[in-house]
């Protein structure tokens, strides 16, 4: 979508001055990581009192290595749950819960070192923040609105009078 990891492997500039790493540094670190991302996972979905199926469920919004990839651009930049979810092409929730469920698991890793001051919660970083520091991600994000198609003929039966 956005910002996912095979649209950023693309461009490896950008994906230097968004997550102050290689791609290469960057495999590196989502293979030591994802293997307790799936053990938490795997406990997370067999936690007894759970109501729903081990496979049941709306699957996650975004795949590991993205969430891992989000959490180091949080970690980086610390822009505000809406702006990664923009970012990302998830909800803001969705965004919060990412971070959530790899944060703990950089730090037992030990590879949370790429982390920088936060600056507190009315500072993070907005989008035009964001971009002003990485200027190169402005060429990824696509901000162009879709094309909707509209009917040609009877359109009053389609209009409803709001603006």
């Amino acid at each position: 979508m956005l910002a996912r990891l095979e649209n950023l492997r693309r461009h490896p500039a950008v994906f230097r001055h968004l997550t102050g790493l290689t791609v290469p540094l960057f495999d590196a670190l989502t293979a030591d990581v994802a293997p307790a991302l799936a053990q938490a996972e795997r406990r997370r979905r067999d936690r007894p009192g759970r109501r729903r199926a081990p496979g049941a469920g709306h699957p996650h919004a975004l795949t590991d290595a993205d969430q891992v990839l989000l959490t180091v651009v949080w970690l980086r930049h610390h822009p505000t749950q809406e702006v990664l979810g923009f970012l990302f092409g998830a909800s803001d929730s969705a965004a919060k819960r990412a971070v959530d469920r790899c944060l703990p698991l950089l730090e037992q890793a030990g590879k949370d070192a790429l982390r920088m001051p936060d600056p507190g919660r009315g500072h993070r970083k907005g989008l035009p923040r964001l971009l002003a520091h990485t200027p190169g991600l402005a060429a990824i994000v696509d901000t162009f609105e879709p094309r909707v198609q509209r009917p040609r003929g009877r359109q009053r039966a389609y209009h409803f009078g709001k603006q």
